[in-house]
């Protein structure tokens, strides 16, 4: 997931540093293990999330009865669920600075085993996350259980009253009070890294005005937030424990938190993972005019693939299975090429060189409905061969590109690791120009990948340079694919067109 903010800009190459951004969202860093004191059994597990915009996300992991799609929540079908591209919640389209780019749906959450659920709209898709993450205002009503390291209610999942359902899967609840807040944030969590090497105090993103959204879906390839392709998952032993990524916790105000590893079964998990149509999703939105974008763009959420009638995977789709290899430079995506510069392959070895000598693992580009722009490369790197493509110079908007005329790019091509080539044609239009009106759905608003110093980068912002996020305005006009590491495809799939095994992409 990556996130620029729409008028009032976030300066942000946002991805996860621990497992809550796993899979599609960035470039992970599993450095120095981190060695956990033992904790008590009945400690609350909780779980925290960094951004390379100096942000984070910390809270509790509780469990939830999920329900999603279905014509109780406005879908067409059980496996369907509504998608809208708009200015966000009221709260935030008021606020001056409303969401762009940002595809939301509705969720309903209820007190495990009960009736008692509250029905939350406009939270945001992400099919570069796993698990649902809530503001805890948003739960205030509900009485959700805390998962402890000692004790935890097996989930289950299916579908009922219409709806697919997640039964007793944990969830994030951001900036819940119950645990230890502000200063009392470990640390590890809330010191985050800046892309000189150093850290920095970040600021915590837990409410609706700070996220944008009334929450974050995680749809993505892998059923745990700590999946790992090529590691498994890293959480369950200290042995691989990302630093700041779960903690056990004493509660109340002066109670503290310890970094812990934690059994799958207490990890946040994608909720689509559980449902009766579990394998994987699809994402449709309709195109919007370049140039101008469209408002309240309406779309579809469709749960599994080729399991129902609705969600067979089309026989044009070309599938792109995630590098499985950690030392490639694709690991975990897949390989951009790039005709514009003399056709160079991104990511490539000078990248994942860079990255190694840092400590770092390379990663290949990937499709991110959680990044409202397409980002790739630097303005430096692209002037040669088109001069027009420069960065916004105006206050606030040096995060995305400005061209004087929309540039196209009609002959970029995604290649996987099996070989599979997919066309990726784009355009990049002027973000002050799209901006200037009502829109807020643009399928040609990018930005660089490192638009901070880009005379003097960092070697680990020349690194980033080495993918390209094609984030929701990729999405528009196409149906995208993904498919979850780890659950079965169905053997006879409704369509007829075969559904292989995940993980991957396909559009």
């Amino acid at each position: 997931m990556r996130r620029i903010g729409f008028v009032i800009l976030i300066s942000a190459l946002v991805f996860a540093v621990g497992c809550g951004g796993s899979g599609g969202s960035s470039s992970t860093t599993p450095t120095t293990p981190t060695t956990p004191t033992t904790p008590t059994t009945n400690a609350v597990v909780a779980e925290c999330i960094q951004f390379l915009d100096n942000s984070f996300f910390f809270g509790t992991v509780r469990l939830a009865d999920v329900r999603m799609g279905g014509t109780p929540l406005g879908g067409s079908a059980v496996n369907v669920a509504p998608l809208i591209v708009d200015a966000g919640p009221p709260s935030v389209a008021s606020s001056g600075s409303p969401s762009a780019n940002v595809a939301f749906t509705t969720v309903q959450v209820c007190t495990p085993g009960t009736s008692t659920c509250v029905t939350i709209d406009h939270v945001a898709v992400d099919t570069g996350s796993s698990g649902l993450r809530i503001p805890a205002s948003l739960l205030s009503s509900l009485n959700l259980p805390t998962v402890t390291l000692n004790s935890i209610t097996p989930a289950s999942g299916g579908s009922s009253n219409g709806s697919e359902v997640a039964s007793s899967v944990p969830i994030h609840v951001m900036g819940d009070t119950s645990i230890p807040t502000g200063n009392s944030i470990p640390t590890t969590c809330s010191q985050v890294p800046t892309s000189t090497g150093s850290t920095t105090k970040g600021t915590e993103e837990d409410s609706v005005t700070a996220l944008g959204a009334n929450g974050l879906l995680g749809v993505g390839n892998y059923q745990y937030d700590c999946d790992y392709l090529g590691f498994g998952n890293a959480c369950t032993t200290t042995a691989n424990l990302p630093p700041g990524t779960y903690y056990s916790c004493t509660e109340g105000s002066s109670g503290s938190c310890t970094a812990s590893a934690v059994p799958l079964a207490q990890q946040v998990r994608n909720p689509v993972s559980l449902f009766t149509d579990n394998n994987g999703v699809i994402l449709q939105l309709p195109s919007v005019p370049t140039g101008a974008g469209g408002e309240n763009v309406p779309g579809s959420l469709y749960f599994g693939i080729g399991t129902l009638a609705n969600n067979g995977l089309s026989s044009s789709a070309v599938v792109l299975p995630l590098d499985s290899n950690v030392n490639d430079p694709a690991w975990s995506g897949f390989t951009t090429v790039f005709p514009a510069v003399g056709g160079v392959s991104y990511p490539n070895s000078t990248e994942n060189n860079l990255l190694l000598a840092n400590n770092s693992y390379s990663i290949g580009s990937f499709l991110d409905s959680g990044s409202n722009g397409i980002f790739f490369l630097d303005q430096p790197t692209l002037k040669t061969s088109y001069p027009a493509m420069v960065d916004c110079t105006n206050q606030g908007y040096s995060s995305w590109y400005c061209p004087g005329s929309t540039q196209s790019f009609p002959s970029v091509i995604n290649k996987a690791v099996n070989g599979n080539v997919s066309p990726a044609p784009f355009s990049v239009s002027n973000a002050i120009i799209l901006f200037s009106g009502s829109n807020t759905a643009f399928s040609d608003l990018a930005g660089p990948n490192t638009p901070q110093n880009p005379g003097n980068p960092s070697s680990l912002q020349q690194a980033a340079d080495g993918y390209f996020d094609f984030g929701l305005p990729f999405f528009f006009g196409r149906n995208v694919y993904t498919a979850i590491w780890g659950v079965t495809p169905p053997s006879t799939p409704a369509s007829g067109v075969a559904v292989p095994a995940g993980p991957w992409w396909a559009y």
